[in-house]
């Protein structure tokens, strides 16, 4: 009888100790996202389908001085990432997305942040009462890093429905993101 309560307390013992608070994200590496969507881990994931080979849960591109991030981690929830006029390390503020059309990204927007996928838009970014902004840490030709502590969403068709995106960090290097 002393056996089992010695076995059942070394087993609960470490039971216990692996049921610990959800890993911590990792806090760097070239071309990388890491954040929380509501509190749960958002990293890119890809994933191969036939017949046009590997989809890359991470994209980025320039235009216009612009950066555009696309993070997809298989949910059923992108987050597309627009930084106005890169041009120099500093706060980026978060701004308004208006909606031109239900459901279409706009052409032309500000420094915000949309989740959606391919068909819908699900949240926009809103200015708040306190500024949220994007925190650029490094920039070159081909090369963008920033974090992010909080950024605040909104459902377009209900204001009262928000999600948070927090803990963010990236690093872009376009000379080699998704080469093999």
């Amino acid at each position: 009888m002393k056996f089992i309560k010695i076995l059942f307390i070394v087993l609960t013992g470490i039971l216990l100790h692996s049921c610990s608070a959800e890993d911590e994200l990792p806090t760097s590496g070239e071309n990388s996202f890491f954040a929380r969507l509501n509190g749960k881990k958002y990293i890119p994931k890809n994933f191969t389908h036939f017949p046009s080979g590997t989809q890359y849960g991470l994209n980025a591109y320039k235009r216009d001085g612009a950066w555009i991030i696309n993070v997809d981690n298989r949910s059923d929830k992108n987050i597309y990432i627009l930084i106005e006029s890169v041009e120099q390390p500093g706060n980026y503020l978060i701004q308004n997305v208006d909606l031109e059309y239900p459901n279409q990204i706009p052409r032309e927007r500000p420094t915000s942040v949309i989740i959606g996928d391919w068909n819908s838009i699900f949240y926009v970014t809103k200015e708040e009462e306190n500024n949220e902004y994007i925190k650029i840490t490094d920039v070159q030709d081909s090369l963008l890093i920033g974090e992010f502590q909080k950024i605040t969403l909104t459902d377009p068709e209900n204001p009262s429905n928000k999600v948070h995106i927090t803990d963010g960090r990236f690093n872009i290097n376009l000379t080699t993101l998704n080469k093999p």
